[in-house]
């Protein structure tokens, strides 16, 4: 678990070459192909359905080029999001809080502060909105993103174990089967 104050961001040293939209229906076939390339197709479907409700995201791009994205949620989204429901992070989400999830930049764009650009440029426009904190989580092998989100000023706040995440995801695939099967 990580949380950082968004009073506390700091502009990076290298200001990127990054556009971020917000992300809505219009980005899907972008999102599509960009999940393609990293041989992910499986999330269109949950970006289709994060978007039917009302989740809201970035997409970075570079030139026309969609490269990133972001998810993000706050605690008006109804259903809340999945990860604060079937994941045990026991996090509530406060007035001023976003829960900030699957940040994704695609390798051949890593590198040269450019990470650490699109991640400033998130919490800038997030803190532009109002928001005050900022949750997430990163998985412990992950260093890539551990270091990312120190670098940015991130806390960790408590271990989430890989056994109680991986239990949580077998039951919410178990629930999920049966509703696919008669779709």
């Amino acid at each position: 678990m990580l949380v950082k104050d968004l009073s506390e961001i700091t502009a990076p040293a290298f200001e990127g070459d990054l556009r971020l939209e917000d992300l809505d229906a219009r980005h899907l076939p972008a999102l599509h192909e960009l999940n393609r390339q990293r041989m992910s197709t499986r999330a269109d479907r949950r970006f289709a359905d994060w978007i039917r409700h009302g989740y809201h995201g970035y997409v970075a791009f570079r030139g026309d080029r969609a490269v990133g994205y972001y998810w993000w949620v706050d605690r008006s989204a109804d259903p809340p999001h999945p990860d604060l429901m079937k994941l045990g992070l026991q996090i509530e989400l406060e007035a001023g809080d976003v829960y900030g999830c699957d940040y994704f930049l695609l390798e051949e764009h890593r590198g040269g502060g450019t990470s650490i650009d699109f991640l400033y440029r998130i919490e800038r426009d997030l803190r532009e909105r109002g928001f005050e904190r900022i949750w997430g989580y990163v998985v412990a092998d992950n260093r890539p993103a551990r270091w990312l989100y120190t670098s940015r000023g991130y806390l960790p706040m408590r271990k989430v174990s890989a056994k109680t995440r991986l239990l949580r995801r077998r039951t919410r695939t178990a629930e999920i089967k049966p509703t696919e099967a008669t779709a």
